[in-house]
């Protein structure tokens, strides 16, 4: 999630700047932010820090407005009984959507608050680009279908988390069942075998 963020090469010029200061020596978390920072430019200590000093991993939920969408962050849990208490913690996430007629242009930047709105004029997107970002994406479910109609414009990595992340918001109550069964029922021509047996055997037991 972090090299994709800061691109790869950058991301590895942190990590030698890293093993290059610390070899033979002990050495924290905050030093490996630290090397990165440098690296980048980027306070990275900052917006990791609670991905990795807090549990848990959060579900970003999506709602439609006229020319722009809002995304608010929530932790996830699969039982889906988030109490308040345990929905303190406010995550950086990178959201790196893409959108437009050639869906290949993503455009860096994160949410850092509770909730925010993005403009988006165009009538078709996909945030976490290449399912780079470790969180739950929840579409509407019209968006959910849109997106499952256009499967030949998305990655492999892209589909495999449009249908993990409608599966696991199904089985918490963040999503529903139905719009799961949709989206699934249009990859019955999936060709890639990373698709055969879940996606068969969701058809089946409909």
């Amino acid at each position: 999630m972090l090299s994709a963020h800061l691109g790869a090469e950058t991301f590895l010029n942190g990590v030698s700047l890293y093993l290059n200061a610390h070899t033979y020596s002990n050495a924290t978390t905050n030093d490996l932010w630290s090397a990165l920072s440098k690296a980048s430019g980027q306070d990275v200590n900052s917006f990791m820090d609670p991905w990795v000093r807090k549990i848990g991993f959060p579900v970003v939920k999506i709602a439609e407005e006229p020319g722009q969408i809002g995304i608010r962050q929530s932790r996830f849990l699969t039982s889906g009984d988030v109490k308040p208490e345990e929905d303190e913690t406010l995550w950086w996430i990178p959201l790196s959507p893409k959108y437009g007629a050639d869906f290949k242009s993503a455009e860096h930047r994160a949410l850092t608050v509770k909730e925010e709105s993005i403009k988006i004029d165009e009538t078709f997107y996909k945030i976490n680009t290449d399912q780079t970002g470790f969180y739950r994406t929840n579409y509407p479910p019209e968006r959910l279908k849109k997106l499952g109609e256009a499967r030949n414009k998305l990655s492999t990595e892209d589909k495999i988390g449009l249908v993990g992340d409608a599966a696991a918001l199904a089985h918490s109550g963040d999503g529903t069942t139905a719009a799961f069964l949709a989206l699934i029922e249009l990859f019955q021509d999936e060709p890639n075998y990373l698709y055969g047996f879940p996606l068969s055997k969701c058809t089946l037991t409909r």
